[in-house]
């Protein structure tokens, strides 16, 4: 073998290692990065240009690509198997193993930490029902879309029925569901025929008491709770729509608290 044959799997192997580099710090470890710059920013008391440049020219951008459930995934199993191709044929030195491990825990990191966490949690004692927390699958681009105010599905509440069971609409995109949850049992089920015509809508204030916002500076839930605020007819049941500004949003049902459970 000559040296000039031998030396083209060396080189594509450092292109390996170049690639996974350079994508996995781009789409993963960078926003680690990024959001501990911007920490780092507000705790000295930077002005918010800085911080919102590097929010609106990084991570809004990274948010309103991964909010989409398969590129993200399919650019972590990139990822993933350009860092161990390139751990094999790339010829890594010390410091780009290092490099190549961040990569990898980057990638493995970010399901975890980017999960979807609605825009509402629960008092202390209050039981809280979200109907529509997303999958495994679809967490971490719904989270994603909390800061790329991505919306994919939107809500509305139609109403409860005299046994106690809340109707609610569900629009994504182009594809409108109606759906049934039953408090009783905690179930939910998507209708085949449209929702009963006679629904009791008796709406009530934002349960203040009940649920704290996730938004900060909303501690009277103006912004992510969508009016109105319906309640079940025995009284036991508030149901309304929680929204993280302009991005995702979720069905919620709380303990009232008019009742015993």
């Amino acid at each position: 073998m000559t040296i000039e044959t031998s030396s083209k799997p060396r080189r594509s192997g450092r292109w390996l290692l170049v690639a996974a580099l350079v994508l996995g710090g781009l789409l993963f470890l960078g926003q680690y990065l990024a959001l501990s710059m911007m920490h780092g920013l507000r705790l000295v008391g930077s002005p918010t240009m800085p911080i919102a440049t590097l929010d609106f020219a990084y991570l809004y951008p990274l948010g309103l690509l991964f909010s989409n459930p398969i590129i993200f995934w399919m650019s972590s199993g990139l990822v993933l198997g350009l860092a161990v191709l390139a751990w094999v044929w790339g010829h890594p030195n010390r410091t780009a193993r290092v490099a190549l491990l961040l990569v990898v825990l980057a990638v493995v990191a970010t399901p975890v930490v980017r999960h979807y966490r609605p825009a509402v949690k629960a008092q202390p004692g209050v039981t809280m029902r979200v109907l529509t927390l997303p999958s495994i699958w679809e967490s971490p681009s719904k989270g994603f879309g909390i800061g790329a105010e991505v919306a994919r599905c939107a809500y509305a509440l139609r109403g409860w029925d005299a046994d106690g069971n809340l109707y609610y609409t569900e629009t994504c995109g182009k594809r409108v569901s109606e759906w049934q949850y039953s408090p009783a049992t905690d179930t939910r089920t998507r209708l085949s025929a449209s929702p009963p015509a006679d629904m009791r809508q008796q709406a009530v204030s934002r349960p203040v008491d009940c649920v704290t916002a996730s938004i900060p500076g909303d501690p009277q839930l103006r912004v992510s709770v969508r009016e109105p605020v319906l309640r079940s007819p025995d009284g036991v049941w508030d149901a309304f729509v929680a929204r993280h500004v302009y991005g995702p949003e979720d069905v919620v049902v709380v303990a009232s608290g008019e009742q015993g459970l």
